[in-house]
């Protein structure tokens, strides 16, 4: 299995997406950046395990404390579904969160 850095999103609709919902206030102005900085947070960030929506999804996080950037995966660590900024406090309080650092 390739290194989660290697993962793609869910799909490129997907990716512009989430772009449009979160990059700009992440000072992102293009695309690009935005997937790298999804990326470099998956290498710099600290991997735990969540559920999201309603406690059926099991994901798989990275969290850059320093940044307060937050990059999500599918449970196999293969998509990228979705990266924007959080604090630490939300991501202890995601449902199932075993986030320790």
């Amino acid at each position: 299995m390739p290194p989660a850095d290697q993962a793609s999103w869910v799909s490129s609709r997907s990716r512009e997406y989430h772009f449009r919902k979160h990059g700009a206030a992440m000072g992102f102005a293009a695309v690009e950046a935005y997937d790298r900085s999804a990326r470099g947070t998956i290498r710099a960030g600290i991997r735990f395990t969540y559920r999201e929506r309603g406690g059926l999804l099991k994901r798989v996080g990275y969290f850059h404390r320093r940044a307060g950037r937050l990059t999500a995966l599918d449970e196999s660590e293969t998509r990228i579904v979705n990266h924007f900024a959080c604090s630490e406090d939300y991501v202890r309080r995601q449902v199932d969160s075993d986030y320790t650092r």
